[in-house]
């Protein structure tokens, strides 16, 4: 019986071992363009247990690259990453059942997502529960799930936070907690939330007028990509051009 357990043990190890080295193959014959190559590699890594392997091969099937497009083998492909502990192969399964109109599954893989700290898809569940769309709304819940995208990375997340406490929908207006959205959104590049804290900066909304901060936020932003920050700057140093200085 021990010589059993010790020889399973060593062909899994040595399974492991060629699922990875698949699986390394696999990225680089990607990006080196070689897509044919790189789904069988995936599927040598996936048939070994690799659902990272097998998440890459369901979005192959997906988008019809390497491999003929087949939606019904990207959901084996993705179902099997979820059942292997990846949180975006749930997340893509919720997609895809959304697409099906299956609510239900599609809230549920959602949810097995975001509990993977996939940050889309919490995002995503607090965009159903606030507008009630596939739930019953539930605002208390949206934040929840906001939070909890935020947390994990997305900082549209923040910014849509941000943005409810800024002008009171479907929450209590809350300055304070909108600014420090908007401080975490644009600490993680994302344009809109610095473009608003220059607008909060500017007019005093909920901190003490600071037109030198408004001009740094709106630059950053401007540098992020919001080209609205141009009109914003322009405004701002006409009226006040010792800050621009």
């Amino acid at each position: 019986m021990k010589i059993f357990v010790y020889m399973l043990f060593v062909m899994t190890i040595a399974a492991n071992s060629f699922a990875n080295s698949d699986f390394e193959q696999a990225l680089k014959a990607y990006k080196a363009g070689n897509f044919t190559e790189a789904a069988k590699l995936y599927q040598k890594a996936c048939d070994n247990g690799h659902a990272l392997g097998c998440y890459h091969l369901g979005e192959m099937y997906k988008k019809g690259k390497g491999v003929k497009q087949n939606l019904e083998k990207a959901f084996q492909f993705f179902q099997k990453a979820c059942n292997g502990g990846v949180a975006k192969g749930c997340y893509h399964l919720g997609i895809m059942y959304s697409f099906l109109q299956n609510h239900t599954e599609a809230v549920k893989f959602f949810n097995k997502a975001c509990e993977g700290e996939y940050a889309k898809a919490c995002y995503h569940l607090g965009t159903l529960y606030e507008s009630g769309s596939a739930v019953k709304q539930d605002l208390t819940k949206a934040i929840q799930f906001y939070k909890k995208a935020c947390d994990h990375g997305s900082m549209l997340a923040c910014f849509s936070i941000g943005s409810m406490y800024y002008t009171g929908q479907n929450v209590s207006k809350d300055l304070s907690k909108a600014l420090q959205f908007f401080e975490k959104a644009c600490n993680g590049g994302y344009a809109s939330g610095c473009y608003n804290l220059g607008v909060m900066y500017s007019r005093g909304d909920g901190v003490n007028q600071d037109k030198s901060k408004a001009y740094q936020y709106y630059k950053k932003a401007l540098k992020l990509g919001a080209s609205r920050a141009q009109g914003a700057l322009d405004t701002l140093c006409k009226e006040s051009p010792q800050v621009c200085k």
